[in-house]
């Protein structure tokens, strides 16, 4: 009995949180989206898997949500992401036009309200209006927890 963990219940107050891409993007450029906490382990993703992420939000796919624990830092408050860095990273890059879709592997051809286009190759700036506010308007799920403690944020990190 020694060997095993003791479990109880994360006490902290989950809520849930929708953000569109344009605001998680703006959050993140403004700073009150934050990586900086021990579970994370910097930008991973390639162009490749940013570039599917893109595809997936322009398809109106299925996107995992985030967990985030919502922190004080003096005046400013801000969600310390647990799970989904790369996701957050990936679209304030692309509405940054910080790179082009890599989408060989994948169908590329995307019709959206009658326009059809070539996405493979194309920054965010060289797609239509559409296309654009498709994507700007797309609604991410945010889990945040307050009052999270680092040993619990850890655990959900892990497992």
């Amino acid at each position: 009995m020694s060997d095993l963990m003791k479990l109880t219940e994360v006490s902290s107050i989950k809520a849930e949180y929708k953000p569109t891409v344009q605001e998680v993007a703006d959050r993140v450029t403004n700073g009150t989206i934050v990586f900086d906490n021990i579970s994370q382990r910097g930008a991973v993703w390639n162009v490749s898997r940013k570039s599917c992420l893109i595809r997936t939000i322009l398809r109106n796919g299925d996107i995992p949500s985030l967990n985030a624990r919502n922190e004080d830092r003096g005046e400013k408050k801000v969600l310390s992401v647990l799970e989904g860095q790369q996701r957050c990273r990936a679209v304030a890059e692309y509405l940054t036009d910080s790179f082009a879709l890599q989408l060989k592997d994948f169908n590329c051809i995307f019709v959206y309200k009658g326009i059809e286009m070539e996405l493979e190759g194309k920054k965010f700036s060289e797609l239509p209006a559409e296309f654009q506010d498709k994507i700007r308007n797309f609604h991410f799920t945010v889990n945040y927890y307050n009052d999270l403690s680092d040993a619990d944020a850890n655990e959900m990190f892990f497992f």
